[in-house]
């Protein structure tokens, strides 16, 4: 519901797969610890808050729901019905157009492998202010730092990331991979203080091979 409000297309397609994922397994836990008699009980219960809220449900959020797909039908049209760009909110245009400018520099090599920086022109140098990010996490860090920033970077929680590979399946393991894969197509989530904190508090949690090694 919050996420509607925003009206963040990434974070509703997060948030659907969550509870995809949360409320079967919470089912599945409650079965094991409460009896028969309390499951329904609880059953009851929700029922009865479903018949009450229902009504302020619907109209506290059925504009929001409006005024999301009016707002996302808008973009779709202003980007000539092109999925890619649509999904992305015109990153992938962004994305294009640097590479380009890296491709056609004279110091191309240099740039892919140490970066520019925040040059505005990648393909000039020193060329005014600092250039247009593609709000992509991963590809920012590249056109920035180059391979060799990458490398550098993943290798200073090398010690994390092995153990994060090698653990058993865990919530903790869950939230690092959906946090990885969601700054390979967004921005603002490994560069951001406020995720960063969760981030670096969730790798640390792999500092050492004891922890992640059941599914408690």
């Amino acid at each position: 519901m919050a996420e509607i409000i925003t009206t963040t297309k990434t974070g509703i397609v997060v948030g659907v797969i969550y509870l995809i994922y949360f409320l079967p397994r919470s089912f599945f836990v409650l079965r094991k610890v409460i009896t028969k008699k309390q499951r329904r009980i609880l059953a009851e219960l929700l029922s009865v808050l479903i018949v009450v809220l229902s009504p302020f449900i619907y109209q506290g959020f059925a504009k929001e729901v409006t005024l999301f797909i009016q707002r996302n039908q808008y973009f779709f049209d202003l980007f000539d019905g092109n999925l890619l760009k649509f999904i992305t909110s015109s990153r992938s245009v962004f994305l294009e157009k640097t590479f380009k400018s890296i491709n056609r520099a004279d110091n191309s090599l240099f740039l892919h492998l140490f970066g520019g920086g925040y040059y505005i022109r990648l393909d000039k140098p020193f060329f005014g202010a600092g250039r247009r990010v593609t709000e992509m996490d991963w590809f920012d860090l590249y056109f920035s730092y180059g391979l060799v920033g990458i490398v550098a970077y993943i290798t200073y929680f090398k010690e994390s990331l092995f153990n994060l590979l090698n653990s058993k399946k865990n919530p903790v393991k869950i939230m690092l991979v959906v946090f990885i894969v969601y700054s390979l197509i967004a921005g603002h989530v490994i560069f951001n203080a406020m995720t960063t904190t969760i981030l670096a508090v969730a790798l640390a949690y792999f500092t050492d091979n004891k922890f992640g090694e059941n599914d408690d």
